[in-house]
């Protein structure tokens, strides 16, 4: 049974949880990023703010995010490279880059103001 069944509210706004333990590693997460391609964007996923909730100079966090995604060709993955050409921030590359299943992004990269880590857990 998906969250929207048991929760009534969230159904009336078309939202569907798929399990409790997803909304609660919500509340440790510090980024959400939205893969909903051509339905919440225009067809093409276009980064609009960038937001830092750790202390690191925005334009930091978005060349650390662009060397997160710089070999992967998935939409958000353009999304994210195209921001940081459009602010023409230099392109850091990663020392170390791992992409566990379900677990977003994670590795090392160093320049650009000094050496940057980046990861995410999954649930």
């Amino acid at each position: 049974m998906t969250g929207s069944a048991r929760s009534p509210a969230a159904a009336r706004r078309g939202l569907l949880i798929k399990g409790g333990k997803y909304l609660e590693t919500l509340a440790c997460a510090a980024v959400l990023l939205i893969d909903k391609t051509g339905t919440l964007t225009l067809g093409r996923p276009q980064i609009t703010n960038v937001v830092s909730l750790i202390g690191l100079p925005e334009e930091r966090l978005l060349m650390l995010a662009a060397a997160a995604e710089r070999y992967w060709e998935h939409p958000l993955a353009e999304a994210v490279q195209a921001a940081a050409q459009e602010r023409r921030l230099p392109p850091l590359e990663p020392e170390t880059l791992e992409a566990p299943a379900g677990g977003g992004r994670k590795g090392r990269c160093a320049g650009g103001g000094g050496a940057g880590w980046w990861g995410a857990r999954g649930p």
